[in-house]
């Protein structure tokens, strides 16, 4: 699959259902006023501490900041 075969999939059809794209600060709006609801959210980060708390600032793996992902959490 190259990277582009998912949205030829989609444009062409291949969804049963509509899908909803958003924006970052589009998804973060639908969150806060309650049309998305997260169940559960898996965020991978480069490194955490012993309390659990993760970062994408340290680490072999640093990948930047995880700010995008707050809402979720």
């Amino acid at each position: 699959m190259n990277g582009d075969s998912i949205g030829y999939f989609v444009s062409e059809g291949g969804l049963k259902e509509p899908i909803v794209v958003r924006s970052h600060g589009g998804r973060v709006r639908a969150i806060k006023s309650g049309r998305v609801h997260i169940d559960i959210a898996f965020i991978a980060a480069s490194e955490c501490d012993e309390a659990g708390n993760c970062n994408g600032i340290n680490g072999k793996s640093a990948c930047g900041p995880l700010a995008y992902a707050h809402i979720d959490a």
